[in-house]
């Protein structure tokens, strides 16, 4: 839960750049564990800046996989082209944002963090869908049962 200091500063930041409801964005971003209030907006952008990291290394990890890991590379056996191409643009829009939140980080004004956290708040549900489906393909590869032989190759 949000601390009573925080609500109250929020209240101020949604009322002046029209915010998303504090409840929304602590549901999807987990804002509960900010402490403090001087930098509120900034603290705002580094909770959804994780969930973005989170995003494009699970997309990563399917575009790019490690061969060192055999999960990966089982999962990306069952990645068709289209497939491929939808998470990469899905990867690229959260670059995009990941690189926009780098740059606040650097130097930014209450305006430009509000504006983007306006805009994840916007975008990142339809991004957070595809992800969804994905990571879901992703579970169900494992429902299938594979050889050991063919994911790990001969021991001999």
């Amino acid at each position: 839960m949000v601390e009573e200091h925080i609500k109250n500063k929020y209240k101020h930041y949604k009322k002046l750049y029209k915010l998303p409801a504090l409840e929304k964005l602590d549901s999807e971003f987990e804002l509960s564990t900010i402490e403090r209030d001087d930098l509120l907006l900034s603290d705002i952008r580094r909770k959804i800046s994780e969930k973005i990291d989170f995003f494009c290394e699970i997309i990563e990890n399917s575009l790019q996989p490690d061969t060192a890991s055999i999960a990966s590379m089982h999962e990306c056996k069952f990645l068709e082209d289209e497939e491929k191409e939808k998470l990469y643009m899905t990867y690229k829009k959260l670059m995009l944002m990941n690189k926009s939140a780098l740059l606040l980080g650097i130097h930014s004004t209450e305006e430009e963090e509000a504006t983007f956290i306006n805009e994840a708040f916007k975008n990142l549900p339809e991004l957070k869908q595809h992800i969804l489906t994905h990571a879901r393909k992703m579970k169900d590869t494992w429902v299938n049962h594979t050889d050991i032989q063919e994911e790990l190759g001969y021991f001999g």
